[in-house]
């Protein structure tokens, strides 16, 4: 049975508005602030030094090889407030241990023209954070000078979430498939999935997300999904960019059902459709 709602997921609209944070590319920044002076301390950062390599692409490297967030910190003026904001960040982000650490970026300087551009904060209020998840997702990103313990958590997604963040910030259509050992038509779910994403009309910007509703880590994901945990039967979440529910598939899906979805969306998402220009053909 299917829903047809077209609601936006609330974690996916705090990123949306953040203009522009929906790409992930090359990652720069800057020396002179201590997560950088950290950074310095090791020797690929002292390489990344000698090849030109910014701090913050070496943060992001780094934070994704340790499977941890990067808080990253942007500013303009190194002024009173400013010092403030970042000690507060600091603090919070060594209390939640080693899941996250974090950088600092100077979108006035020149070296840091790269990863201002690629999360295109130029013209931002400042001081400004943004969460960045291993995969390179931008979860969350914070306006406010007083920054809370409890943004920088909530910006803390889980797999599956960033999995689907990611793949909707490189403006692919998203199937979240929510299947495991207990629902039933787990292969009649993703039956009609795998179709859709052969198809080469589609296949270079589809993203199939598998997410297992035993697992507890993913309970805030699916109840924004509006997807009962508990429920029998496989469900098939279909997303478009930026952060649109097309609709909800309990049990078995076919390839015709989601082009049909995608047809009477289309006059939403543009005038050709919702793939990296649009949504790719609807017939």
């Amino acid at each position: 049975m299917r829903m047809k709602t077209r609601v936006a997921i609330g974690l996916l609209l705090a990123v949306a508005m953040i203009a522009g944070c929906t790409r992930s590319e090359n990652q720069d920044a800057i020396p002179g602030a201590p997560a950088a002076a950290r950074n310095a301390e090791t020797p690929r950062a002292r390489a990344a030094q000698e090849t030109g390599e910014s701090f913050a692409a070496e943060a992001l490297r780094k934070a994704a090889d340790n499977d941890a967030y990067l808080f990253i910190f942007f500013f303009k003026s190194d002024d009173e407030p400013t010092r403030l904001a970042r000690k507060a960040l600091e603090s919070i982000v060594k209390d939640l241990g080693r899941s996250a650490e974090w950088t600092v970026v100077d979108i006035t300087s020149p070296a840091e023209a790269a990863i201002v551009n690629t999360y295109n904060v130029r013209t931002s209020p400042m001081p400004l954070v943004l969460a960045v998840a291993p995969n390179g997702a931008v979860t969350g990103g914070f306006r406010s000078a007083d920054i809370k313990e409890e943004q920088l958590k909530s910006a803390i997604a889980s797999h599956g979430m960033q999995k689907c963040m990611k793949g909707l910030q490189d403006r692919k259509i998203v199937f979240v498939c929510v299947q495991g050992k207990r629902t039933q038509f787990n292969k009649e779910a993703l039956l009609g999935v795998e179709d859709f994403k052969a198809d080469a009309r589609y296949a270079a910007y589809t993203e199939i997300v598998t997410v297992d509703p035993s697992d507890p880590t993913e309970e805030r994901f699916l109840g924004q999904l509006k997807i009962d945990r508990n429920a029998k039967e496989a469900a098939t979440a279909f997303l478009a960019p930026p952060n649109i529910m097309l609709g909800v598939t309990k049990g078995p899906t076919s390839k015709a059902s989601f082009i049909n979805m995608l047809a009477s969306a289309s006059s939403g998402c543009g005038p050709k459709g919702c793939g990296p220009s649009g949504c790719g053909p609807t017939k």
